[in-house]
């Protein structure tokens, strides 16, 4: 098993020296993206904490790390995750 571990840490070093550019330049986080729209459109941090919107979202959430793409896809994940968070949310996003 220690074999399995020392290649997992060797390749992971590898691939963290293949982009340098890439930990330089910081991603944008979605988790604050997410957190920034629901604010702009009057859905507050009580709301999000009550329904574990914004852990549910990163998990659900694949696509690009922009405010544009975000925004299109959070009727989506309302809907896939119904309940509470599609009863919470709904009145904020169409």
């Amino acid at each position: 098993m220690n074999w399995l571990r020392a290649l997992w840490n060797k390749l992971r070093g590898i691939e963290q020296q293949e982009s340098p550019a890439a930990s330089a330049t910081p991603s944008p986080n979605i988790s604050e993206l997410f957190e920034e729209i629901c604010a702009d459109v009057g859905c507050g941090s009580k709301i999000l904490k009550q329904t574990n919107a914004v852990e549910l979202f990163v998990e659900w959430y694949d696509g690009p790390a922009n405010k544009e793409a975000i925004l299109e896809s959070i009727p989506l994940f309302m809907r896939a995750h119904g309940g509470i968070v599609l009863t919470k949310l709904k009145r904020f996003f169409k």
